[in-house]
């Protein structure tokens, strides 16, 4: 029983660890990026105003570990609220866009932005489904402004 717990407290400390790093990664290179507008829609300037615009695309896909796995099948057990999935969704999404931003540093804008998810299951059983991952596919059209 002793063991079970060291081992679920070293899962639950580098899972810990490796999420506030990437975290941290993340918050970092969106201030070298936040200058660069990202938009849902195209029809926010007249096609005149574009010198240039080309299709560009990135994807990113995240695992989950072994703590998270745990907590999240105690957590659909009472039918809770999962956190943990919220989280790997959103470091995802966020990862996924900027890598797309990091494709487009020398446009002006990001216009058009679509974004997909797509869960990675360990079974094609309906029954015994477990999420072993997700992966996030973002496409947008970049876009050079005219003079």
């Amino acid at each position: 029983m002793f063991n079970i717990v060291i081992t679920l407290l070293v899962w639950y400390l580098i899972s810990k660890a490796v999420e506030t790093h990437h975290y941290n990664s993340i918050r970092k290179r969106e201030n070298l990026y936040k200058s660069l507008p990202v938009l849902t829609s195209y029809k926010i300037f007249p096609i005149s105003k574009y010198k240039d615009a080309t299709l560009v695309y990135a994807e990113y896909s995240a695992a989950n570990d072994y703590f998270k796995k745990s907590v999240v099948s105690f957590l659909s057990f009472f039918g809770l609220n999962i956190v943990t999935y919220e989280k790997l969704l959103d470091r995802a999404r966020r990862e996924a866009i900027l890598r797309l931003k990091e494709k487009c540093k020398n446009y002006d804008a990001i216009i058009n932005l679509k974004l997909e998810t797509v869960e990675i299951n360990s079974s094609n059983n309906t029954v015994n489904k477990r999420i072993k991952g997700l992966q996030v596919l973002v496409s947008a059209t970049a876009v050079n402004f005219a003079n």
